[in-house]
Protein backbone atom coordinates (compact mmCIF):
# COMPACT_ATOMS: atom_id res chain seq x y z
CA UNK A 1 0.00 0.00 0.00
CA UNK A 2 1.32 3.22 -1.06
CA UNK A 3 1.10 6.48 1.34
CA UNK A 4 -1.29 7.75 -1.06
CA UNK A 5 -3.13 5.40 -1.30
CA UNK A 6 -3.32 4.98 2.94
CA UNK A 7 -4.02 8.92 3.19
CA UNK A 8 -6.97 8.31 0.68
CA UNK A 9 -8.57 5.60 2.56
CA UNK A 10 -8.35 7.73 5.83
CA UNK A 11 -9.71 10.42 4.28
CA UNK A 12 -12.66 8.67 3.20
CA UNK A 13 -13.31 6.73 6.37
CA UNK A 14 -13.02 9.75 8.02
CA UNK A 15 -15.72 11.15 5.74
CA UNK A 16 -17.95 7.77 6.31
CA UNK A 17 -18.00 8.43 10.01
CA UNK A 18 -18.82 11.96 9.90
CA UNK A 19 -21.77 11.38 7.58
CA UNK A 20 -22.78 8.45 9.57
CA UNK A 21 -22.40 10.92 12.92
CA UNK A 22 -24.77 13.28 11.40
CA UNK A 23 -27.51 11.09 10.74
CA UNK A 24 -27.54 9.89 14.22
CA UNK A 25 -27.87 13.24 15.50
CA UNK A 26 -31.11 15.21 16.00
CA UNK A 27 -31.66 17.62 13.31
CA UNK A 28 -29.97 20.62 13.16
CA UNK A 29 -32.73 22.39 12.20
CA UNK A 30 -34.66 23.64 14.70
CA UNK A 31 -38.08 26.32 14.69
CA UNK A 32 -38.92 25.08 11.44
CA UNK A 33 -42.40 24.16 10.31
CA UNK A 34 -42.95 20.40 8.87
CA UNK A 35 -43.19 19.69 5.04
CA UNK A 36 -45.87 18.66 3.55
CA UNK A 37 -45.57 15.06 4.06
CA UNK A 38 -44.39 15.12 7.54
CA UNK A 39 -47.74 17.68 8.52
CA UNK A 40 -49.70 14.94 6.53
CA UNK A 41 -47.89 12.05 9.02
CA UNK A 42 -48.30 14.03 11.67
CA UNK A 43 -51.84 14.55 11.55
CA UNK A 44 -52.32 11.09 10.71
CA UNK A 45 -50.48 10.01 14.02
CA UNK A 46 -53.27 12.89 15.78
CA UNK A 47 -56.33 11.44 14.06
CA UNK A 48 -55.39 7.62 15.32
CA UNK A 49 -55.21 9.06 18.53
CA UNK A 50 -58.44 10.47 18.47
CA UNK A 51 -56.37 14.18 18.44
CA UNK A 52 -56.40 17.28 16.52
CA UNK A 53 -54.09 19.80 16.32
CA UNK A 54 -54.13 23.54 17.61
CA UNK A 55 -51.59 26.27 16.51
CA UNK A 56 -48.51 25.33 14.99
CA UNK A 57 -46.32 22.57 14.73
CA UNK A 58 -42.69 22.79 15.36
CA UNK A 59 -39.77 20.76 14.80
CA UNK A 60 -37.87 21.31 18.45
CA UNK A 61 -34.38 19.32 18.85
CA UNK A 62 -35.34 15.88 17.55
CA UNK A 63 -39.51 16.11 18.65
CA UNK A 64 -41.98 18.10 17.07
CA UNK A 65 -43.62 20.10 19.27
CA UNK A 66 -47.27 21.32 18.93
CA UNK A 67 -50.52 21.74 21.35
CA UNK A 68 -53.58 19.35 20.54
CA UNK A 69 -57.36 18.80 21.18
CA UNK A 70 -59.20 16.15 21.85
CA UNK A 71 -61.67 15.43 19.24
CA UNK A 72 -64.14 13.78 21.94
CA UNK A 73 -64.15 15.93 24.75
CA UNK A 74 -62.02 19.01 24.04
CA UNK A 75 -59.48 19.03 26.08
CA UNK A 76 -55.71 19.71 25.06
CA UNK A 77 -52.88 18.44 25.61
CA UNK A 78 -49.22 19.92 24.81
CA UNK A 79 -47.62 16.97 22.87
CA UNK A 80 -44.17 16.19 21.39
CA UNK A 81 -43.64 13.27 18.56
CA UNK A 82 -41.03 11.79 17.44
CA UNK A 83 -39.23 13.36 13.88
CA UNK A 84 -38.80 9.62 12.50
CA UNK A 85 -41.77 7.83 12.71
CA UNK A 86 -44.22 10.51 14.64
CA UNK A 87 -45.43 8.50 17.47
CA UNK A 88 -46.05 10.66 20.49
CA UNK A 89 -43.65 10.32 22.91
CA UNK A 90 -44.62 12.88 25.66
CA UNK A 91 -48.02 14.19 26.65
CA UNK A 92 -48.96 16.39 28.62
CA UNK A 93 -52.67 18.82 30.05
CA UNK A 94 -51.75 21.82 28.89
CA UNK A 95 -52.12 24.69 31.34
Amino acid sequence: MTVATLVRSLAVAGAFAATMAMAAEPSAVTGRAPTGEERRAIDQQLTEAGLAAVGDVTLVGSRWSLQASALATGARFNLELSNLDFAIVSRRAAP
